[in-house]
């Protein structure tokens, strides 16, 4: 399993990464439009998106006494997601926020994202190579299920899991993000009933049934 947009598009890497992947019986992907690629070059692929990280097992959603964050922002910046956020902070920079591109643990991650009460979660790689993806980060999957509220770019992949407005809320430009933020900073129930949406959806696809059963795969 990879990041592989980014890797398979590279010239440099695809030399390297494509014999591997041919001696390989399986490979999964997060990233549904790369299906096809690999077909065509006789390599077997599966579609596996979202897993329930038990590290972020943390039941009950904090308080809103308990928040700090009025909107928050953890990744990579590359440069889609540079000009997103530089864009999102003309928009609503006068509200308390943070983008940390680097420097907390997982557990540094939850304490932070429970004390936000807006997490966006924008981009994944596959946009660097300008390759679309339906793909999702694991944000999705991690964030609520520590009890944190998420706003989400639109990918169609997350409709097949999430009902939008019940346990993800969706935004397809800086422009709705923005709106959106302010609107839902003034919810704390309407983002608190996502979140346990979201992760009442987040329970059914837990990595520690997932990986005993690959395991078996691999082993047989």
């Amino acid at each position: 399993m990879m990041d592989d947009p980014l890797a398979f598009f590279d010239i440099n890497i695809n030399r390297f990464i494509i014999p591997v992947l041919e001696g390989a019986s399986k490979v999964f992907t997060s990233t549904d439009n790369m299906i096809p690629v690999y077909n065509s070059i006789n390599i077997d692929a599966e579609l596996v998106v979202g897993l329930a990280n038990p590290l972020f097992d943390v039941a009950k959603p904090v308080e809103e006494s308990g928040m700090i964050y009025d909107w928050g922002f953890i990744g990579g910046l590359y440069p889609q997601r540079f000009r997103f956020f530089w864009e999102l902070q003309q928009l609503i920079g006068d509200l308390n926020f943070y983008v940390v591109t680097e420097g907390l643990n997982t557990e540094q991650v939850i304490k932070r994202i429970r004390e936000t009460r807006v997490n966006i979660v924008y981009g994944n790689f596959s946009d660097i190579p300008n390759f679309p993806s339906n793909g999702t980060t694991f944000r999705p999957w991690e964030f609520p299920y520590a009890g944190a509220f998420i706003l989400h770019d639109y990918r169609p992949l997350l409709s097949k899991f999430f009902l939008p407005n019940s346990s993800i809320v969706i935004f397809n430009n800086v422009d709705e993000c923005a709106r959106l933020v302010r609107y839902y900073l003034n919810q704390p129930e309407k983002r608190y009933m996502i979140a346990k949406n979201a992760r009442s959806v987040i329970q059914k696809y837990r990595m520690l049934e997932f990986l005993p059963n690959l395991y078996d795969k691999i082993l047989s």
